[in-house]
Parts: structure tokens; sequence; C-alpha cells
């Protein structure tokens, strides 16, 4: 009795209005717990009642009530009154009516009716016309799998059945089917796949598609190569075939971080893990890089016909036929030096050698350089012989040479050279003064060095320019006190305020006088 009387008390006080909060919910049953009607009349009620939705959850599909059908006619008219008072009440019922979420069939994961399965579970598809949940999609349409995870975290599997354009615009992957002449989907075996997987290479041009890869094989490329192995232990060799450590020989190296078997060079038997060959056979050699296998070895390295037939290096720079036994050179800037190594000229020369064609030579043992390999040919000369006499080393020059020393260049010479004076003393060559060419003593100057600082010679010096008042030989850059000392051949003239000695011409000799005047009379003949 008083449960009865809790119940009307209930029904008086809230009557069609909800105890708590339901969203979306404008009006609740007589208790005020399960809403039965929408504040947006588009939207569906949950199927706990507990609120409204625009688009109910997977699992659950929006059903909207048909209007009831039009009542037939009848025979006689009614008062206006009553049958607009029975269209009124047939629209009240019409929109009291609610739209609400109800379940899909046992097994459905997603539907649009009662009787219209989109997507399954447990790993089934759904049937021709949607009506059960099965193991094969209906011919035309592939198998399409997604993870799709629950409110409570698990994941769950759910199946569905697309067509080929379908499975492309999603961005999927076509996995075994086959087309027709007019490229229409013809087997029901097909899957339509988010990632190729294990087993399965993938073909990026659209429409993308996944193919099986080889026995063994983990992942292949788009020619159906194997680029990995299912077994972690293995190895993939020559992209076909998936094979044991101890396979990857005869021509190949295991690569233990690709897992691969990599194939060692050009002709080569053997090779180690850095993909250097060790062994060629019987007929050529390793390279000198060790990457293949060649018939002749390049420059600088000779075959070496050892247990295992190699390029082995000469060393110093050298050609040769086996070691220790240099030929020629690489470069040809460089010499053969005792058959062991090639060196550069200056280094040949500074070691007591001089060059011979190809080669470079000892001098003979009392020269310090040399040009030739006799003793006559010395350049310069040890400290205990130092004077080069006609190309010899002896101790002291003869005494009608003059002794001409610079830096190591120490020669018994006929006359000093240019810029030395013959010092008769001491049968010595000693040097002129700065910018001086030639001259008598340390302090008479002969000559100057043409296009020095100082080049005019006056009064035995070198001077920058010659002094005013002087008379200047352009010729010969010398400097004189009088146009009377010009030289030979030459007239004094004032040029431009300054005295200069000028060339003289030489006047016409008599036989061109005698030859114009021959000339000039058979012109005349002739003209007449």
């Amino acid at each position: 009795m008083k449960i009865l009387l809790f119940l009307l008390c209930l029904t008086f006080v809230y009557g069609d209005t909800c105890i708590s909060p339901l969203e979306g919910c404008a009006q609740c049953d007589s208790e005020g717990l399960d809403c039965e009607k929408c504040t947006n009349p588009d939207h569906y009620i949950k199927d706990d009642k507990q609120g409204c939705v625009e688009k109910c959850e997977d699992g659950f599909y929006g059903y909207t009530p048909e209007p009831e059908p039009e009542p037939e006619p009848e025979p006689e008219p009614e008062p206006e009154g009553l049958r607009r008072l029975e269209e009124a009440e047939e629209a009240e019922e019409a929109e009291e009516s609610p739209k609400e979420c109800r379940p899909c069939r046992g097994g459905c994961a997603k539907c649009t009716s009662d009787e219209n399965c989109v997507a399954c579970k447990g790993g089934l598809f759904p049937n021709g016309d949607g009506s059960l949940c099965v193991e094969d999609c209906p011919s035309g349409k592939l198998k399409h799998k997604t993870i799709v995870e629950q409110d409570d975290g698990e994941e769950e599997i759910w199946g569905e059945c697309v067509t080929k354009p379908e499975c492309t615009a999603r961005g999927r992957y076509i996995y075994k089917y086959t087309e027709t002449d007019e490229e229409e989907l013809e087997l029901e075996l097909g899957e339509c796949l988010v990632s190729c997987g294990d087993g399965k290479g993938a073909d990026e041009e659209a429409p993308k598609k996944c193919y099986d890869c080889e026995t063994e094989c983990k992942t292949c490329d788009g020619e159906g190569g194997c680029t990995s192995c299912l077994d972690p232990e293995k190895f993939v060799k020559d992209q076909e075939r998936c094979v044991a450590i101890e396979d990857c020989d005869n021509g190949y190296f295991p690569i233990d971080s690709t897992k691969e078997c990599k194939r060692c060079g050009t002709n080569c038997i053997k090779c180690d893990a850095l993909h250097l060959c060790t062994d060629c056979g019987t007929e050529k050699y390793v390279n000198e890089a060790k990457t293949g296998c060649v018939e002749n070895c390049g420059d600088g390295f000779y075959k070496s016909d050892d247990i295992i037939k190699t390029c082995e290096p000469c060393g110093g720079g050298c050609k040769c036929n086996e070691p220790n036994t240099c030929t020629g050179c690489i470069s040809d800037k460089e010499y053969v030096k005792g058959d062991t190594v090639c060196v550069i000229e200056k280094d040949c020369i500074d070691d007591s050698h001089f060059v011979n064609g190809e080669k470079c030579e000892p001098c003979h043992p009392s020269c310090e350089t040399c040009k030739g390999a006799s003793d006559g040919d010395c350049l310069t000369c040890k400290s205990s012989t130092p004077w080069v006499q006609e190309g010899k080393c002896v101790a002291n020059c003869a005494d009608t040479k003059y002794k001409h020393a610079r830096g190591k260049d120490k020669n018994c010479l006929d006359e000093c050279p240019k810029g030395y004076y013959e010092h008769d003393d001491d049968m010595s060559c000693e040097e002129c003064g700065e910018h001086c060419q030639a001259c008598t003593n340390g302090d008479s100057c002969t000559e100057c060095i043409k296009d020095s600082e100082n080049e005019y010679l006056e009064d035995g010096q070198c001077v920058e320019e010659c002094s005013e008042g002087t008379w200047i030989y352009q010729v010969e850059k010398k400097c004189f006190e009088s146009g009377d000392n010009c030289p030979p051949g030459t007239h004094p003239e004032e040029i431009e305020d300054k005295n200069y000695c000028v060339e003289t011409t030489a006047p016409p000799s008599f036989g061109s006088y005698l030859f114009s005047g021959v000339a000039i009379v058979l012109a005349l003949v002739t003209f007449i």
C-alpha cells in the first residue's frame, strides 16, 4: 500500500519531468526515469533511455517509426468538427512515436537497419543482403577487417564487405583478386587490407595492392624479390630465398645487421664481412682494392702467386713485376732510384745523384752533386776536396786559375764571370759593387746592371740618374761630363732641356750617289 502511494506521489509530483537531467531529453516517462521524447525531433533516444543522441553508437541503428497509413475514406462524410479532432489525435500519436536507437542483430557490429548489417564482429562478414554474418563476402566484394577499440579498452575485429573503388578510396591495399576483361571484380577471395603484413609485398602505385612473397619470406619488393625472412636467424640470398648462415658462401658473405647474403665482387669466389675479396681461384688475381678479380694487376702492383693469387703493391711509387725490383715510376715526374723507390728530381740531385733518362743514378764518390757518373762530371764537391776544376774535385785550384766561390759552388776558372773582378794577389774572383755588372775593382764599375734601380754609369759608379749638366748616352746607360766625350758615332744634342749623346746617321756613300744619278738619267731617257 505504501509503495502504491509512493508511485502515485511521484506521478503527481513529477508528471513528465525527468528526476535527473538527461542530455537532449525533453520528456520522461511517468516515473521520471526514462526519456520518452527528445528536445530535437531529429535525434534518437538512446538504447538505455538515458538521453538523446544525433547518431546512434556502433552496434545500434537509428529507428524512425513509419507514419500510420491513411485511413480509408468512410462511405459517408463525417461532421467537420469530428474529422478534425480525429486528424489531430492521429498527428499527436505520430508525433509522440519516438525515434530511438535499437540494437543490431546478434554478431553485427554496425548496421543501418534491423535487416542491413554493414560490419560484423569476430572476423565474420555481412552476407549479400546484410541479414547475416558469414565467413565470406559475396561475389564482387572484398573482405575488409578493421580493429576497433571498445569503451573498456579492449580491441575488437570488425569485418566489412567493400567494393574495389571503396577500398581504393580508403587508401587500403587490395589483396588476392582477379579482373575480367571489363575490369570487374570476379572472385570473392579478395581482401581489402590496411597494411600488407608479414609474408606479403606491397605495390604502392594506385590502386595499391598486396601480393604473396616467396616461401619463408617475411617481406618482398615489387618484383617479388625477398627482402626479409620469417625466420630471424636466416639470411636473404639473391632476393629469392632464405638460407642459413652457412649457405652464404661460394661468392657470398653474410651481413648480420641486414640479414642478407651479399654477393662478393666481380668473379670473386670468397670474400670477408667487409666485402673484401679474399680468393679468385686459379685463373685470376684479387685486385689491388680487393673488390674483385682481374687478369692483370694495375700500375704499382705485381702478381703474387702464393697460395691465393693477389695483386700486391710494389711500394715506393714504383712499377714492378716482382717485389723490390722497380722497373719504372707511376708518376712521369719521378725517377727510379736504387731499383726500390721513385723520387722527384730535386730529391735525386740533393742525394748525390743525377737524372739519367728515367733513372736517378749515383754520382762519383768524390762529387757532392754532378751531371754524370764519372769523376769529371762534378758540379759541387765534398769538403775534403771542395774545388771543382774542369769537372773534377781538387783540394786547391791550379796557380793559373781564379777561385770563384758562391755558396756551395766553388769553381776554378780561367777568368772571372760577370759581376766579379780578378784579384791577382790571391787569384780569386771578388764581387763587384751593388748594381754593377762589370768592374775593374770593387770601387770602379765599368758596366751597370740594366733595368736595375741604379742602371746609369757615372764616374765608375752606378746611379739612379745622371747628374745635372752631364750628357746622357741612353743606349749604354752612361753619363759623360761633356758633349765632346760622347762615344764615336754619336753627337751631343739638347732635347727638352736635357743633354744627350744621340746616334749620328751616316752620310750616303759615293756608290749610292752614283746609283741614284744613273736612275735619274734612265728615268729621263724613258720619259723623252
